[in-house]
């Protein structure tokens, strides 16, 4: 006689690792947001030189902070899925 597999139930609950990567994506999305539009509505000089740097340092920072968000998701989406 074979054992029933044990049916997972899905948890909105977040790992730790999970955690700390959505925050930190929040946190460096909103560095590069802020990077970018302070550069491009306001008169303030640059931050750190030259303003393509500061463009380039804007969208390191938006990229990298989707990259965590989107990690913390998939990783969710699997763990729901029972992988």
């Amino acid at each position: 006689m074979t054992t029933p597999t044990p049916i997972r139930t899905p948890t909105r609950s977040l790992t730790a690792r999970s955690a700390i990567t959505l925050v930190l994506g929040v946190i460096l999305f909103g560095i590069g947001f802020y990077l970018a539009i302070r550069r491009l509505w306001t008169n303030v000089p640059v931050v750190s030189g030259p303003p393509w740097l500061d463009m380039a340092f804007a969208a390191g920072f938006m990229l990298r902070g989707a990259v965590n968000f989107r990690a913390v998701l998939n990783r969710r989406r699997q763990h729901l899925s029972g992988q």
